[in-house]
């Protein structure tokens, strides 16, 4: 090999050796001051739930304080508005939830921001799947008898929810889209009120989180007809999905990681690399289970993948709802 090829080689590594420089230097340096996560949701929610553990999880692995902050409200816009003006150096990312990703854009007027623009996803976290129930005493013993009992009765079978625009609500106005029925959507202003309402006679079927339902399916109160996944729960595998009943009917509630667009790809990649590693932790499953949470992992390439599935369904649903605010 002669001189002069040589040389143009060596020219090349050092080239390539300055380009990478920068980015290798980042990697081994990072994080080296607390990281701020965004959670848009109020605190003792699930999703600030999971939040908070895997951050307690990774102020251990990085030796940085992971610094959680709740600003909820207004559909989460606040929230998501802090993300997107946070400085893209890696040290603030936002735990989101799908609604809030997918719907808010559509139903708030205010909602500025656009994900694919102004957003870099970093790892899918986990999915918060719901249950639908009846009374225990009801007549309805199945989600093909609440499909069958509504389109024979239409508008007079109520549905208890939570308050307008939520994944719930959503979810009630979805159920009636798909399987071609009209359930009398009431909403409530909690979990708790819902499920107590069906329990009483006040309304005949709700959607509730696996947590809030699993207590009164227990004592007798409520009968769980369907589990809102695709597939059966785990842990639950003797009550059907409502997809069996009512095919292309799915509602979950999940999470994932988000960044600031212009973060460092390098930082990306080690976020992602630690909380899966986070995610496989026996003790994150053993507190995420009993919360009705089920770990989602992935990529960043699967966490794109599943909005751009994800996002037409919602924003049709949201748009059948009617129902656009401020």
């Amino acid at each position: 090999m002669n001189a002069a090829i040589l040389k143009e080689m060596s020219i090349g590594l050092l080239a390539l050796t300055v380009t990478l420089l920068p980015s290798i230097t980042r990697a081994q340096s990072w994080p080296d001051k607390p990281v701020r996560v965004i959670v848009p949701v109020a605190a003792g929610t699930s999703n600030d739930l999971a939040a908070r553990l895997i951050g307690d999880k990774l102020s251990g692995l990085w030796g940085q304080q992971v610094v959680v902050e709740n600003l909820g409200g207004a559909g989460g816009i606040p929230g998501v508005n802090a993300l997107v003006r946070a400085r893209p150096d890696g040290y603030t990312f936002g735990f989101l939830p799908g609604s809030v990703v997918m719907v808010t854009p559509v139903l708030y007027r205010s909602a500025k921001f656009d994900v694919e623009r102004d957003l870099v996803p970093v790892a899918p976290i986990a999915v918060s799947p719901f249950m639908i129930v009846v009374n225990a005493k009801s007549e309805i013993q199945s989600m093909a008898d609440l499909v069958r009992e509504a389109r024979a009765n239409p508008g007079r079978i109520n549905m208890a929810a939570l308050p307008i625009n939520t994944a719930v609500h959503l979810g009630a106005v979805m159920l009636n889209s798909v399987a071609g029925i009209a359930l009398n959507i009431v909403p409530y202003k909690g979990a708790s009120d819902a499920l107590l309402s069906v329990v009483s006679g006040q309304t005949q079927v709700a959607i509730g989180g696996v947590p809030a339902v699993v207590p009164l399916m227990k004592d007798g109160r409520l009968r769980v007809i369907s589990v809102t996944t695709r597939e059966r729960l785990p842990g639950y595998e003797h009550i059907p999905s409502s997809h069996d009943a009512v095919p292309g009917f799915e509602l979950n509630s999940w999470f994932g990681l988000f960044a600031p667009a212009g973060t460092p790809g390098d930082v990306v990649t080690r976020v992602n690399r630690d909380v899966n590693s986070v995610l496989k932790l026996p003790d994150i499953t053993a507190k995420f289970v009993p919360a009705g949470i089920y770990v989602m992992a992935g990529s960043p390439a699967t966490l794109k993948a599943l909005i751009e599935t994800e996002r037409p369904v919602w924003a049709k649903i949201a748009r059948e709802a009617g129902v656009m605010t401020d």
